[in-house]
């Protein structure tokens, strides 16, 4: 570019400003919007071309003006205007017939006559002096369209009705698009996408008019597919993205249609008028508006996708008390929120009736438009408004659909003053739709705000956005009952004796904050535990209020929300102590009996003892 801006200097052709009251004598111009003549020179500019700042056309201020035939027998040329600068450039550097040019980025493509049958040329204005030949096959090659390093024309070098083909840039490779029979023309390209006329379905006789399809080739999938076919007259396509406009020719009228792909088609013009000529770019469509009943008076209008409406950019009109003439505005084109057409008025050459002229308008820089946007969890829940889990791996994806009718957005981003996000950059992942993952490290309440901007500065945003974090509910992992700390289990046998006592315990994670036991009749109020480590503990002894029988307990813990979770039931079985029992009546015959025996041998001994000794 900075070779072009040399060359401008240097051979820079000057615009002639010429008395704008004399060229309009014999129409009026009525605008909505401040209109600008870029050529004002009294010949011939059509056809223009537009990216960013730079504006392209064919001219024929240097045409002899000797010959009055079609393209091919004119000495046109190829210009360029700068509108910021407003310097103007001849680019092509012959003197055949250069016509139909295109702009994208740096390089300039026309149809040139130079060789005879019409060829495709091309210029990178980094380097404006070398002009590269792009086809040299037999036939014509026609009506070249750039974008995104790829160049589509109309082929007739095997059909005599045309074809489609191709031309990659960057690996200097040609290839065909479309060979149907029939005719196919129009051809018209943005990104992976090639969209034209197509007569495939069309066959003399079987139809009161002519029948035109418009096809799609899906240059990433090679696919081929219609996106609007039927009994009338489809033509003149263009195509943003994955929205196709195009001119529909039905019972006397000329209407605009537009169709996202795997939608619905739907009209946006007024079915009364006769509208022609879409050209889309993002939230924008330009087309001109014939008036029906003089056929000379012509308005241009730009219509928003997103409001579906329209503005009135320009009218040609025949002023009151003069007879109709050749005068028209047409052949609109968009770039961003600048437009570009061609208009024709009566001319003050002495060689010329009528001149065309390129006129360039600047519509309001809208901002950008943020259609939703929500929050999803790693877990699936979505909304503006959602709840999550403070865990590990924990995070969320916040999603927007951004539209910006200028296409010009430089970034969509999230801020959030208690995450301490700071215009975290969403990534764009198709067309309008934008995402960012954001991971969750602590919890609280916060409130996320989506904002978009565009290259001028201008700013939307919503902030509608609610995050709740919260920690998981509190865990008991274990809950035991015993009569001592080593040996714990879900049940227990208590005697209810003094020196006997229960022992609770619970393992927990860290999300407890304070534990208490219930016991059924015990304590039916709860009583708090005490915190060992992860461990919470609490020991009851025996106590005289204590009954018999199998009681309920549980361990219940809350974390610092006050949610709580109880443990599964603890079961006390209360039984009494072990009791000495009472001598039975056979103990008590047993030592009567062994009593009289003694009592006996102590008689008996006591009769023979005088004998006994006697005897010694």
């Amino acid at each position: 570019m900075e070779n072009l801006k040399k060359k401008i200097s240097t051979v820079v052709l000057m615009v002639c400003v010429l008395s704008s009251t004399g060229l309009l004598a014999a129409s009026q111009h009525i605008n909505e919007t401040e209109n600008t003549n870029l050529s004002q020179n009294a010949s011939w500019q059509m056809n223009p071309a537009i990216w960013e700042d730079l504006v392209v056309w064919e001219d024929y201020r240097d045409d002899p003006l000797g010959s009055w035939a079609t393209p091919g027998n004119r000495n046109s040329n190829i210009y360029l205007m700068n509108i910021s600068s407003g310097e103007t450039v001849r680019l092509s550097q012959n003197d055949s017939s250069q016509v139909n040019p295109d702009i994208w980025e740096n390089y300039v493509v026309w149809e040139d006559h130079r060789n005879g049958d019409p060829d495709i040329y091309m210029i990178d204005l980094d380097d404006p002096e070398d002009e590269i030949r792009i086809t040299d096959d037999q036939g014509s090659q026609k009506r070249p369209k750039i974008h995104g390093g790829k160049i589509v024309w109309e082929d007739y070098r095997e059909n005599d009705f045309g074809d489609i083909y191709m031309y990659d840039i960057a690996t200097g490779t040609e290839s065909p698009v479309s060979t149907e029979r029939a005719i196919q023309n129009s051809p018209y390209i943005h990104g992976d996408r090639v969209v034209w006329t197509d007569y495939r379905n069309f066959w003399a006789g079987e139809y009161t008019q002519m029948r035109a399809d418009i096809f799609v080739y899906d240059i990433s999938t090679e696919e081929e597919f219609a996106v609007a076919e039927g009994d009338v007259n489809q033509n003149r396509p263009s195509i943003y993205k994955d929205t196709v406009v195009w001119t529909e020719y039905s019972e006397g009228t000329n209407n605009i249609y537009m169709r996202i792909i795997g939608e619905e088609k739907q009209i946006i013009s007024a079915e009364s008028t006769s509208e022609q000529s879409p050209r889309i770019y993002a939230g924008r469509v330009v087309f001109f508006e014939v008036d029906r009943i003089s056929q000379y008076s012509d308005s241009i209008y730009v219509y928003n996708i997103l409001e579906n409406s329209k503005e009135l950019i320009a009218k040609v009109d025949i002023p009151e008390g003069e007879s109709p003439g050749p005068t028209y505005a047409r052949n609109p084109v968009i770039h961003q929120n600048k437009i570009v057409w061609e208009e024709r008025h009566p001319s003050e050459h002495p060689n010329l009736s009528n001149q065309y002229d390129i006129y360039h308008t600047t519509v309001e820089n809208e901002a950008p438009d943020i259609l939703w946007s929500k929050i999803e969890t790693h877990t699936g829940e979505e909304g503006i408004e959602v709840n999550v889990t403070l865990e590990e791996g924990a995070y969320v994806t916040v999603s927007s659909e951004v539209i910006d009718v200028d296409s010009d957005l430089d970034s969509v981003y999230v801020t959030s003053d208690e995450m301490d996000i700071d215009e975290l950059e969403m990534e764009r992942y198709n067309d309008r739709y934008f995402s960012v993952d954001i991971p969750i490290e602590n919890k609280g309440v916060f409130q996320l705000t989506v904002s978009a901007v565009d290259r001028a500065g201008n700013l939307a945003y919503t902030d509608n956005l609610f995050l709740y974090v919260q920690t998981p509910l509190p865990e008991i992992k274990f809950a035991g009952v015993g009569t001592s700390m080593e040996d714990l289990s879900n049940e227990v046998e208590f005697i209810l004796e003094e020196g006997n006592t229960l022992h609770f315990a619970a393992e927990v994670d860290e999300w407890v904050e304070s534990a208490r036991l219930v016991i059924e009749e015990y304590l039916p109020d709860g009583a708090n535990m005490e915190q060992k480590n992860d461990t919470y503990v609490l020991s009851v002894p025996y106590q005289e209020t204590m009954t018999l029988g199998n009681k309920t307990a549980y361990i219940e813990v809350a974390d610092e929300d006050g949610r709580t979770v109880q443990s599964d039931e603890l079961i006390i079985r209360a039984v009494e102590p072990e009791r000495v029992e009472e001598p039975t009546t056979g103990i008590l015959y047993m030592v009567l009996l062994i009593f009289a025996i003694l009592l006996a041998l102590v008689l008996v001994i006591r009769k023979f003892k005088p004998e006994l000794l006697k005897r010694k």
